[in-house]
């Protein structure tokens, strides 16, 4: 190794954590960490700074007991070592600057021994599955493929455009990385081999390409290939894909070609800005490791929800409209996160916690956290120098268990519902009195279109509690009112709640010129006025939520306080089969919540006062079990839609007498098809799912509710028998939490809460649906005789 060429760190494929006197080091791309003790974890943070070996050599010496020279002598091998192990490279072109002595400097110095890197490999596996997984459509993990090809897989490479720049001059080729902000210098070989990714080559077809140009054996050309291209990927600069075995091995052609020329083995130069020469290496270190024990870590409660349960948690980010599912060590240290701690601090709780060995726990703490910060679930930041130690959790058993891989899967299937408008923008809330501003004005413009129209009304009884709505527009009340007609109730006066609807065009404009002077604005821009999941942006606070519906065109504001709400629609144009089929769910969810009731994404069924509740995503079985069910006899709670009281004994309550079905499954209930409400849902590609009211066809089965005795999750198994296998709470709200949060644009901590509290008071069940359909109703029959 040349004395007089920098040194830098390895690019993000490295990452790193001091943890008291030594430092750790993880290679993202191999799966292999290291520990650094003494002098070589302060020669590792250093290198932060980009120096050559007799700087690096100079000021380990202000803290250890050795003269530079001895110690630049041991240091030559230590770093070969580490640029062996692609955690470091030379940097060639970064400025000279001078270099402070590591921190904690202490008098007399320190005893001195030859930095040692300690290198693990026991966690490759670990690693090369990132504890973060993408999830497919199904909902079931995908795991990333691992940075670096293994040995023997056949690959394709590619140039990173996504987070990477190149440009091509004359003399070279430079690309950028934009991630990290270092750019690399290509010529000669390395260009050549760089130019060829734009056709998304092999390795074979790169050294094939090569030989056209270079005197060298192909042996020769394919290893350095290979080993340059994998230092590409640990710079992030490329990404490998594997392909099936036995592909056609191309020619391709060199951008700059040529013929008998000596090879010269590709080099990678890269361009660094050198820190500032009077940063402080203390600095360095907080900066270069995230993961810094002078930081600490905690929940970002702000973007996200989170239920937290003994098998696991799920986490919903309401921002980026995606959820997690964490199995239990993953989740454990998320709920650590709500006290603030340092990695160390959580190390050492999981220690008391798990059987597992310490050089393997930090590592693996190390990748997690990293992990959360990227995908936004939690946040870093400097710790107080007289912060307070986290202690110890209390559910730490005196007898630790085994430790299990963190797992965390990031579930996509819900992000159009979850991040309900793209184009709004985040939004905080406003004070009560904004909203109740509106509220006035709002009722001040449902009276006089009252004073020109008609005014039906219809009372119900919701979840024991007494609702009126009073709709001008006979159209509107009709379709509004037949998914809650099993509810209706003869009450005297006005009831608990009052829900008000009508629409601009048969209302005529407000005589109020600022209410529609910001109608006008709300529905030219709406945009511009609404948060990501709706919210009015001036008017919405929890305790008065306002919120538009773009897709209907309705304005909505609760106002729970006061008994009303308001629900305006902006023409007389029909409501959308959804809104049809579950009328009123940000209005009601936004009601019962007040009283302790938990609106949530299932459908229910029972009998003789007893019930279950089915949870589980679109399409995963939940409205053809229930409408089994009811043709066998059993009471009908509805398929989409219920409220829940969690307070023990846990009650069940309909909404809805709705059945939604894909036009493929009306097969199954030939009876339905007569009275579908939406026979557009029919025409071949509609998105449409066929609607029925179930009120008329069988009343004696429609129930206003029940006491619930347990939770299903249907899943299609592809057996013939029908099947049950009990579950943890965990899959319970990952079965229910993310649907449900997706459903409610006025969601909040709350509702997570109160479904953890259902998910782990009733006992659970995986309901695996086979294939002979008449047998489903027993299987479910069986559980309420459980008791």
């Amino acid at each position: 190794m040349n004395a007089d060429v920098r040194l830098g760190h390895s690019g993000t494929s490295v990452i790193f954590e001091r943890f008291g006197e030594e430092v750790v080091a993880i290679h993202l791309g191999t799966g292999r960490y290291y520990s650094l003790p003494g002098a070589a974890g302060d020669a590792f943070l250093l290198l932060a700074k980009t120096p050559t070996v007799a700087e690096l050599a100079e000021a380990l010496s202000a803290k250890y007991d050795a003269s530079a020279q001895s110690i630049e002598a041991d240091l030559l091998e230590f770093l070969s070592q580490l640029k062996d192990e692609s955690l470091i490279v030379e940097e060639r072109h970064a400025a000279e600057h001078t270099l402070d002595a590591p921190a904690e400097i202490t008098r007399p110095r320190l005893p001195y021994s030859a930095p040692a890197v300690q290198s693990h490999r026991d966690l490759e596996n670990l690693f090369l599955v990132d504890p973060i997984h993408e999830a497919g459509e199904a909902g079931w993990p995908q795991v990333k493929k691992p940075v670096d090809p293994l040995p023997g897989t056949p690959m394709r490479y590619r140039f990173a455009a996504e987070r990477c720049l190149f440009e091509q001059f004359e003399e070279a080729t430079i690309a950028l990385n934009l991630n990290t902000g270092a750019y690399f210098s290509f010529s000669g070989s390395a260009e050549d081999i760089l130019l060829l990714l734009n056709e998304a080559p092999t390795a074979e077809e790169i050294a094939k390409a090569l030989e056209t140009k270079y005197d060298a054996p192909s042996a020769q050309l394919r290893e350095a290939a290979d080993r340059f291209l994998t230092r590409l990927i640990q710079t992030d600069l490329v990404i490998a894909e594997e392909i099936e075995d036995g592909a056609e091995v191309r020619s391709l052609q060199l951008t700059r070609p040529g013929e008998g020329l000596v090879f010269p083995p590709p080099e990678l130069e890269m361009y660094r800005d050198a820190p500032a020469a009077d940063t402080a290496v203390r600095d360095t270190e907080a900066a270069s490791s995230l993961l810094s024990r002078k930081k600490k870590f905690r929940f970002n409660r702000e973007e996200n929800l989170v239920a937290f349960a003994k098998d696991g948690a799920i986490s919903v980010h309401l921002i980026r409209g995606v959820y997690f599912v964490l199995n239990s060590t993953a989740a454990r240290v998320l709920e650590m996160l709500e006290k603030e701690p340092t990695a160390s601090e959580i190390v050492s709780a999981l220690e008391s916690m798990y059987e597992v060995r310490r050089p393997e726990l930090v590592a693996a703490v190390i990748v997690l956290l990293q992990n959360f910060i990227g995908i936004g679930v939690a946040t870093a930041e400097a710790a107080s120098p007289d912060a307070a130690s986290v202690s110890t959790p209390a559910e730490a058993k005196t007898t630790r268990v085994p430790f299990e891989t963190f797992s965390v899967d990031m579930r996509h299937d819900l992000r159009e519902q979850l991040f309900l408008y793209p184009g709004g923008k985040p939004t905080r809330p406003e004070p009560v009195s904004r909203g109740r501003q509106l509220s006035t004005v709002l009722e001040e413009y449902f009276e006089e279109a009252s004073s020109r129209a008609a005014v039906s009304e219809t009372k119900l009884l919701v979840a024991g509690r007494r609702l009126r709505i009073r709709c001008i527009d006979e159209v509107h009340s009709r379709h509004l009112s037949l998914a809650l007609s099993h509810l209706r109730h003869d009450f005297n006066g006005d009831g608990d709640f009052t829900i008000n609807v009508w629409d601009g065009e048969v209302a005529g404009p407000p005589s109020n010129s600022l209410l529609a002077s910001y109608l006008q604005t709300l529905y030219r821009d709406w945009t511009a006025n609404c948060g990501t999941r709706g919210e009015l942006r001036g008017f919405h606070s929890p305790a008065v939520p306002a919120f538009y519906m773009p897709g209907p065109d309705v304005l909505n504001l609760v106002d729970p306080a006061n008994g009303k709400a308001f629900f305006l629609k902006r023409d007389s144009s029909p409501l959308p089969y959804w809104e049809a089929g579950s009328p009123f769910r940000a209005i009601l969810h936004c009601w019962l919540s007040t009283f302790g009731l938990q609106f949530v994404h299932g459908g229910a069924v029972g009998e003789n006062g007893s019930g279950v509740l089915l949870a589980g995503r679109g399409g995963s079985g939940k409205s053809t079990t229930t409408l089994l069910c009811l043709n066998a006899g059993m009471d009908y709670a509805g398929d989409d839609y219920c409220a829940v009281d969690p307070n023990a004994p846990i009650h069940l309550h309909s909404l809805y007498n709705t059945a939604k079905l894909l036009p493929g499954d009306l097969e199954c209930f030939p009876q339905l098809r007569q009275r579908i409400w939406n026979p557009q849902a029919l025409i071949e590609n509609s998105e449409d799912k066929a609607t029925f009211f179930l009120a008329d066809l069988a009343p004696e089965q429609m129930s206003s509710g029940f006491a619930l005795s347990a939770l299903l999750i249907p899943q299609v198994s592809g057996q013939t028998e029908t099947h049950l296998s009990p579950c943890g709470p965990a899959a319970v709200l990952a079965a229910i939490a993310p649907s449900t949060i997706a459903q409610l644009p006025n969601a909040t901590q709350a509702d997570m809460d109160r479904m953890v509290s259902i998910a782990s008071s009733l006992p659970a069940y995986i309901l695996h649906l086979g294939s002979d359909r008449a047998k489903i109703p027993a299987v479910v029959r069986s559980v309420l005789q459980r008791g």
